[in-house]
């Protein structure tokens, strides 16, 4: 399960701030469907990154099955390694 989730997400994220080169990050929190965070860099210098999947969109957590959907995303990605590669960056 690890290794599709690091291989959908290398594919799939949109770092808010971020630079263009990739990197591999820990997920630590998912905010919907469609937003996760995850911390980049080293031990006593991390960077905590909010993040948009691309070509995404799932239902905000008020809306009909937000909730289900966080925890879809969840149960994917909560807590391991993931490499981000942005394409763009998001307002």
């Amino acid at each position: 399960m690890s290794l599709i989730c690091r291989t959908t997400l290398a594919l799939l994220l949109l770092p808010l701030g971020a630079s263009a080169a990739p990197r591999i990050c820990l997920v630590v929190g998912i905010v919907d469907g469609d937003t996760l965070t995850a911390r980049c860099g080293q031990a006593g210098a991390y960077e905590q990154v909010k993040v948009r999947l691309a070509e995404i969109d799932a239902p905000e957590k008020k809306q009909p099955f937000g909730e289900r959907s966080r925890q879809s995303l969840a149960s994917l990605c909560f807590q391991r390694e993931a490499v981000l590669r942005p394409t763009t960056i998001d307002r």
